[in-house]
């Protein structure tokens, strides 16, 4: 049996999802795919193939993307910049320096791909902390409160 037709996605929505936002498709540990577009917090899905992946993303992205400029916010500028080299200098104190080599070592990557790795770690923590918060957030909104009985 075949799924039911989806709609087409509003022109606008079409417009912004064809600039270059960041779509990541990475393996999970169940043996599935995972994929998000970093730009729009909770957009991600989980698939058997990366193909579904991309696929599952982009419906999620159209319908993120819809719901998110319905509240009358602008749409997220994507991260790309083409300006931006991707380079930059960091000092280390010597004892971080050192415990960062030697744990770069531990997982036979370099240096740099190492703290590349931290950096991404940390930055996908606080991405999945802002959406929990706002979706916390948007919980309490919609919940009804308790009223105080006065007598």
């Amino acid at each position: 049996m075949k799924a039911p037709k989806q709609k087409r996605a509003p022109q606008k929505v079409r417009e912004l999802l064809a600039l270059p936002y960041s779509r990541v498709l990475m393996p999970a540990d169940d043996g599935r795919y995972y994929a998000e577009i970093l730009e729009f917090p909770g957009c991600s899905v989980r698939a058997q193939t990366p193909s579904e992946a991309y696929a599952r993303l982009e419906r999620a992205a159209q319908k993120w993307l819809s719901d998110w400029l319905a509240t009358g916010k602008a749409a997220p500028s994507p991260l790309m910049n083409n300006k931006a080299s991707g380079r930059f200098a960091l000092r280390l104190p010597r004892s971080l320096y050192l415990r960062a080599s030697r744990a770069a070592a531990r997982e036979s990557v370099s240096l740099n791909q190492y703290i590349a790795n931290a950096v991404a770690e940390r930055v996908g923590a606080s991405t999945t902390m802002a959406t929990l918060l706002g979706f916390v957030g948007e919980t309490r909104e919609r919940t009804p409160r308790a009223r105080a009985h006065v007598s």
